[in-house]
């Protein structure tokens, strides 16, 4: 009986959600420590890294098709939702093909996806000082090599 495995989600280790997340960074270790922090008991954390470390063109670039593979391999291993990390990868192929690339993956994998990037736009709908604040970190994100 030792080997049986739950019977019912509810049983398991991240019973109401598990949350898929594609973080840029090599090294990870302030945001799960805040994840956990906020999130209720029975929500997990399904994280990988993409290895950027020097955010040059070429590992951002390296790092948006690891993101696409991390995604799908995300959603196979049965998360709730895949959050894709990282300002600099989400838009390396461009403003507009950030969201078509969320609809095109939710599509492809059955679950919900999202990004920082998405996430950002709909903060920066909602106040005059957040259009500002998010016309400024764009214009950051765009120019950093």
């Amino acid at each position: 009986m030792i080997n049986q495995p739950p019977s019912t989600r509810g049983e398991i280790y991240g019973y109401r959600a598990r949350i898929g997340y594609t973080c840029p960074p090599l090294s990870a270790e302030v945001f799960p420590y805040e994840f956990y922090k906020l999130v209720p008991a029975g929500v997990t954390l399904v994280i990988t890294t993409l290895t950027v470390i020097e955010r040059s063109q070429s590992e951002v670039d390296a790092a948006y098709e690891m993101s696409m593979r991390a995604a799908r391999e995300l959603a196979a291993a049965g998360v709730d939702l895949v959050f894709l990390g990282g300002v600099p990868v989400n838009l390396s192929r461009g403003d507009e093909n950030a969201q078509v690339m969320l609809q095109t993956l939710a599509a492809e994998l059955g679950v919900k996806v999202s990004s920082s990037v998405a996430r950002r736009e709909r903060r920066r709908r909602s106040s005059p000082a957040r259009k500002w604040w998010w016309r400024t970190l764009m214009a950051r994100a765009r120019t950093r090599d």
